[in-house]
């Protein structure tokens, strides 16, 4: 079993770290040598009899054993590539274990007071130990894989040990014992002597993985069905599965041309020939040189669709900053490594989570410019990480208090603003049935006498690129089959790199074929093209190959953007309206649909309303909680402007999670409604 697992680990590094290819010169040919090792799972098919000497008790039949094999092995490569043969001489431990039950006779059992069967479990080990002589041929049918046939013939002899032991069990009945008084008695041993020559015939397949120069290793599983019986005193075939590992250096060799006689009598026509043709020569116009080709032949690249929509999009901040259990720390994603001066609430990024993140620093801001506004903050625990209330609350006022400085020291805020308040649970709490429940309640709350500082984030008309494509597709031709080292990338206008893939290390196989890459079309690779696109924008490739003879060569050129504009402005309102299990608008959602409503949505316009939630609870609930979320929206909509025209309201249950779930924030933003307005642009 160590061997075994010795294979195994030693063909996952080797997986992780080798380039497969053919890399043997056409032209050579090479000695191979190397050491084989691996495991034999094998399976016995015999008829030793189970009373040695006695034929009428019954046999043994089938019996399966882990051994293993380890050698040296030889080779020579007729065609390279192609056919080779190789020479195996090994160590190869096969070992034997038989049982089988035989209930044929009665005796009498004192505990019950009558007869009962004697049931006896038979049990064979046998050691057989051969040095085995393995002829094989190796064939590699595939011309830009490397995976190999080896077709073999071995035989071998058990040199090293050849002995087995005979052994009797009683199961039953409990009373019944050998003369010997035991439960358990070895009836024969000794050596095998019977056993002899034993021949096979193998399968394997394996692949070869290039480490160094010359040097390869090659993972192997073979077949081995043996055509003889291992004794001559009864049949006893054994086939064996092997799982194995070769370890080869390919040795190049040359031979030197033997001259003949008949090379030596035509040496002086030759001289005088080679005369006469330098004389014609001199006459004849000399021939061009003809140049090399390049690496790279020619390059097709997709062309990028673009689509432009003009978006004013209103990011609502989550007023829950959550902590870890029983600690009051602030967690450092909330903190910022820039300065306040450089603080400008019009560059945030046109990202939720990364919004949430800026909290203090848009809060901070907000209230030097509102300085009559109040804050509080409210501290709460899980109700459970402090073994008393008392604890936990002072646990909840250090969270709250931590706020407080932070806010205070970073922005040079008048403390006396911010009250701080505390709770041993909030007052609408996530539910403890789910261990993500405790998360979410160990947090502060943040709360305002002015609307201003707990207002939203509007990015208004800013540019939002989408595209229907998923990839784009680069194709390139090469006259060279033997790269070591490639790389693709793209930059924008301002050289700004927006992907890049490369390979270093040997790869074959690509002349006269299509060399493919795909550039996936997400929305990160949309969003970097078209930071700094116009419509008469191009992308910049370049591609570099370095060749075997270490030779480099790059082909550059435009990717052509196709931009196109959408003929609707989108608004969206995401509202973070709705704590755990919850479908009801808070007021400050009111007032924020209420404004959205008479800034956004005209006569023609086109609403879309979608509820969410997270991944908390059953997708059924969830489902239907989510399209109760979209109604209680669409019905407030209609009670401030009856005539919006809503054409699609649905819920999406927890089937398209767009915050990470792992998070208590991620979680909290799902619990959404986001109502999409689509109108004309002018």
């Amino acid at each position: 079993m160590k061997s075994f697992f010795t294979i195994i680990l030693l063909i996952l590094l080797v997986s992780s770290i080798a380039e497969s290819q053919y890399n043997l010169d056409p032209s050579k040919r090479y000695m191979i040598f190397g050491i084989v090792e691996g495991v034999n799972f094998l399976n016995h098919k015999t008829s030793i009899p189970l009373i040695p000497g006695s034929n009428d008790c019954g046999n043994y039949e089938n019996g399966k054993a882990l051994g293993y094999y380890f050698g040296i092995m030889g080779g020579y490569s007729i065609i390279n590539n192609l056919l080779s043969v190789d020479v195996r001489l090994t160590y190869d431990y096969r070992p034997a274990n038989f049982t089988e039950n035989s209930s044929q006779f009665e005796i009498y059992d004192p505990n019950s007071g009558g007869y009962q069967t004697l049931d006896i479990e038979h049990m064979h080990t046998s050691s057989l130990t051969y040095f085995s002589f393995d002829f094989g041929i190796k064939i590699l049918p595939f011309s830009q894989i490397p995976v190999y046939f080896r077709f073999s013939f071995d035989a071998g002899n058990p040199l090293f040990s050849s002995n087995y032991t005979n052994e009797q069990l009683i199961q039953s009945p409990e009373s019944a014992l050998f003369p010997s008084e035991t439960k358990q008695r070895t009836i024969d041993k000794g050596d095998l002597n019977s056993a002899g020559t034993a021949m096979g015939v193998s399968l394997t397949l394996g692949y070869e993985f290039e480490i160094n120069g010359n040097f390869h290793i090659s993972p192997e599983i073979s077949y081995r069905y043996g055509v003889n019986s291992v004794s001559s005193d009864f049949d006893w075939k054994t086939n064996i599965i092997r799982a194995g590992l070769i370890a080869f250096w390919a040795i190049p060799i040359s031979a030197k041309a033997r001259p003949t006689k008949i090379e030596s009598k035509i040496e002086k026509p030759e001289k005088e020939i080679i005369i006469v043709e330098k004389k014609s020569i001199k006459s004849e116009p000399a021939k061009p040189v003809e140049e090399p080709k390049p690496i790279i032949d020619k390059i097709n690249i997709d062309d990028l669709n673009l689509t432009k929509t003009i978006v004013t999009q209103t990011y609502p901040l989550l007023l829950y900053i959550f902590f870890d259990e029983g600690d009051a720390t602030l967690r450092n994603k909330y903190k910022s490594d820039k300065s306040p001066a450089q603080f400008n609430e019009n560059n945030l990024p046109v990202n939720t989570i990364d919004i949430y993140y800026q909290i203090f620093d848009i809060m901070g801001s907000r209230l030097k410019n509102n300085p009559n506004a109040m804050l509080t903050l409210t501290g709460t625990s899980d109700g459970k990480e402090r073994e008393s209330e008392k604890e936990r609350l002072i646990l909840a006022e250090q969270r709250a208090k931590n706020i407080k400085d932070y806010l205070v020291n970073r922005w040079n805020i008048n403390p006396n603003i911010i009250t701080i308040k505390t709770r041993d649970i909030p007052e609408l709490p996530t539910s403890e049935a789910y261990v993500e429940g405790f998360e979410e309640n160990r947090r502060v709350e943040i709360s305002s006498n002015s609307p201003d500082i707990l207002a939203p984030v509007i990015h208004s008309k800013f540019l939002e690129f989408t595209s229907k494509q998923e990839s784009i597709n680069v194709n390139a031709i090469l006259n060279d089959c033997d790269l070591l080292a490639w790389e693709f990338s793209l930059t924008d206008k301002n050289n700004n790199e927006i992907f890049k893939s490369n390979r270093f290390g040997r790869t074959r196989g690509y002349r006269g074929y299509n060399f493919n890459i795909k550039i996936p079309v997400n929305q990160i690779f949309i969003d970097e093209a078209g930071r700094s696109i116009s419509s008469n924008d191009n992308l910049h490739y370049l591609f570099k190959v370095t060749n075997i003879s270490n030779k480099k060569e790059s082909k550059e050129g435009g990717l052509k953007i196709n931009l196109a504009t959408n003929q609707y402005e989108v608004g969206r309102l995401n509202l973070i309206v709705f704590d755990f299990d919850k479908s009801d608008i808070s007021t400050l959602n009111k007032k924020l649909i209420n404004d959205f409503i008479k800034s956004s949505i005209q006569k023609n316009s086109i609403v879309r309303i979608t509820g969410g939630t997270d991944r908390l609870g059953e997708s059924t609930y969830n489902k239907k909680l989510s399209i109760e979320r979209a109604h209680t929206a669409r019905k407030f909509l209609l009670s401030i402007q009856p005539d919006i025209n809503i054409t699609e309201i649905k819920g999406k249950g927890a089937s398209d999670l767009k915050y990470n779930n792992d998070l208590p924030e991620g979680r909290f933003y799902c619990r959404t409604v986001m109502i999409e307005i689509k109108t004309p642009v002018k």
